[in-house]
């Protein structure tokens, strides 16, 4: 079930929790967000301070719940952001290390030929990807989702 909705930031996520997670009783959730909070000049540090908010209350509402994070995505459109991406990419990681119920996935480095990124993922705006790019995050989140049938 997807209850995600296009421009969401983290603090949405945070602000939105109990209709958009909670309600439902999930046993697995996939968190992708920190995409638009980059791009309107939030800092890693306070993306992962919302993102520990939001953790901490799954974690105190549903403790068996596992929780996957989805790093954020290159994008053609941003990015001369990804310095940006990058760290808040490997804060997450480091996040996760932290917490036994919560896993990382990497989107970003699978989105990649070489250290250059792999622009025939996107449709024309360059930041939504087309069926190519949705493929491959297939493959990389199939194996999680089958985990939980």
């Amino acid at each position: 079930m997807n209850t995600g909705f296009g421009g969401s930031h983290c603090s949405d996520l945070l602000y939105f929790i109990q209709e958009l997670v909670l309600d439902y009783e999930p046993d697995r959730v996939f968190i992708y967000e920190g995409d638009n909070d980059i791009f309107a000049k939030k800092k890693p540090k306070k993306v992962i301070e919302t993102f520990t908010s939001v953790l901490e209350i799954l974690e105190k509402e549903r403790p068996d719940l596992d929780i996957v994070l989805i790093s954020t995505k290159p994008s053609i459109a941003r990015w001369h952001y990804r310095g940006r991406y990058k760290r808040l990419n490997k804060r997450l990681r480091k996040l996760v290390e932290e917490k036994p119920k919560v896993s990382y996935v990497d989107v970003w480095d699978v989105m990649l030929n070489g250290r250059k990124l792999n622009r025939t993922l996107f449709i024309e705006d360059g930041l939504h990807m087309n069926s190519t790019g949705y493929d491959i995050w297939y493959g990389v989140l199939k194996p999680l989702v089958v985990a939980t049938q």
